[in-house]
């Protein structure tokens, strides 16, 4: 997408069949689990093929169905075929010249018109059948979520909205197609209009809630807020990709941008639930980030809800007082039938003391939890405090881009608690943790991950001693630790 070091870029004197070849076999050396790879407008025909107009909404699709060969000359079955990576593929409004119009000789009806928005005529599908073709032919080169972006140019275009069911239609018809063949559906470019009309989309599982990714020059980290909305419609919000290494030299951007904050993308990233989409350029990618999100075979861990803005910060926006002078929101993860709390809170230019209460999260604030900040994914033992069901929650003042990841582990009945694995921004991921278990005198945890994956996991026990134990997950993909006093155990 917009903001990654390969959009409109190739490496030099490389075609981008030729590089993302390569930086496949990059991923692999590196042993960085990449799981699928996004095709964004570059892979397909346009009217317009100059690189200037590549941005411009007028240059609508021409072929969808078949790479462009400059592209890809060996065509997209190939490129699935050697990397094994699934595809995310872009797409935007059709042209007028598109190859599929019965009015260009295809086989299909379209609709023709203006967008006056933008000035230009464009065309929109008419016949279920049409999706029906381009999905099942595109889940041949290993389409798993179609990403339908500017959809704002058709929801504008005349025939739609002097129509008061073809813009419904367009987007039942896209959705009973990826139904059929069981893919996915992410939003983009979204009008209102398109956002309500979700809530009828069984296919759609995420949509946009950023603006493009600019590096240091964009706040696209910033989702809080937008993800309150999306979430409401049963959508992922997702986030745009972004860079694990501050410097990427010979990227297509007319500035000077580098990326000193990689780590707060990373971080609001996974706690979308969304994807989680490092865009690098071959040999810059930052393992140790990119592995904070994932297990040693790419599953993402992550909460089980959107990381959402506190209620307090929306008073805040809204009258200007009581609430924190910046970024703060809350999400949970639930494992065993035991909830963990996840408070990130950034560019805060005063101190806030939160109530547990406060923080609309759904563990409950009665309880008393061992607190701790993780945000560079490691433990400082010093900092963990106890924070009592009547105390507050107290976040620093944070300098521009600054964040903390306040990881709230519930004290157990025994006095002992699991703080997770701290090197993960979710440290107790239900994709990780299957079970928790307290006795008498320690404490069990039941994990799951790759064969042969080392996994680390903190405790603190009732008199205050943290430690950690670190066990090999077996041939069958689980592992569990068994905790008595201030040492462990490993069992098969």
């Amino acid at each position: 997408d917009n903001g990654a070091y390969y959009y409109y870029n190739t490496e030099p004197g490389k075609n981008y069949q030729d590089t993302i070849l390569d930086l496949h076999a990059y991923m692999e050396s590196m042993k960085i689990p990449i799981r699928w790879v996004l095709y964004d407008s570059w892979f397909y025909l346009k009217a317009n093929k100059t690189k200037s107009g590549m941005m411009d909404p007028t240059h609508g699709v021409v072929n969808w169905t078949d790479a462009d060969p400059a592209i890809f000359p060996s065509g997209m079955r190939y490129m699935y075929d050697q990397t094994g990576w699934p595809v995310v593929a872009h797409n935007r409004a059709w042209s007028t010249t598109n190859v599929y119009s019965t009015t260009n000789g295809g086989s299909y009806k379209f609709a023709e018109g203006l967008n006056p928005k933008i000035n230009e005529n464009i065309a929109i599908p008419l016949e279920e059948k049409f999706w029906h073709d381009l999905i099942g032919n595109a889940k041949e080169w290993g389409l798993i979520n179609y990403q339908q972006d500017w959809m704002y140019t058709n929801q504008n275009m005349e025939p739609v909205m002097q129509s008061a069911t073809l813009g419904r239609a367009w987007q039942l018809q896209m959705d009973e197609a990826l139904l059929e063949f069981g893919l996915n559906w992410g939003y983009g470019g979204t009008t209102m209009a398109n956002w309500l009309q979700s809530t009828e989309v069984y296919s759609a599982t995420n949509g946009r809630a950023t603006n493009d990714y600019h590096a240091s020059l964009g706040d696209d980290w910033a989702i809080g807020v937008s993800s309150v909305f999306t979430w409401a419609l049963d959508l992922i919000p997702a986030k745009d990709g972004f860079w694990t290494t501050p410097v990427q030299p010979g990227h297509p951007y007319k500035d000077n941008r580098t990326e000193e904050h990689g780590m707060l993308h990373m971080t609001t990233a996974v706690l979308t639930r969304g994807p989680v989409s490092p865009a690098d350029k071959i040999g810059l990618a930052n393992r140790d980030m990119i592995m904070r999100s994932c297990t040693a075979n790419g599953r993402l861990l992550q909460p089980d809800r959107p990381a959402t803005a506190i209620d307090a910060q929306f008073v805040k926006l809204a009258f200007g007082k009581g609430g924190p002078m910046g970024e703060v929101w809350a999400t949970e993860s639930t494992v065993g039938g035991i909830c963990y709390a996840i408070v990130l809170a950034a560019q805060l230019e005063t101190p806030y003391d939160a109530p547990l209460s406060n923080l609309g999260m759904a563990c409950a604030s009665t309880r008393t939890y061992a607190a701790y900040n993780n945000a560079n994914g490691t433990l400082d033992v010093a900092d963990i405090t106890i924070v009592g069901p009547t105390a507050t929650l107290s976040l620093p003042a944070l300098g521009h881009r600054e964040f903390v990841l306040m990881q709230l582990a519930p004290v157990l009945p025994n006095g002992y608690a699991v703080l997770g694995e701290v090197a993960k921004v979710v440290p107790m991921a239900a994709a990780r943790v299957t079970g928790v278990a307290a006795g008498s005198d320690g404490v069990s945890v039941a994990l799951r991950g790759t064969a042969d994956e080392l996994v680390t996991f903190w405790f603190l026990t009732p008199g205050g001693t943290a430690f950690s134990v670190s066990c090999t997950v077996q041939d069958l993909g689980t592992v569990t630790m068994v905790v008595t006093g201030s040492s462990g155990a490993c069992q098969d």
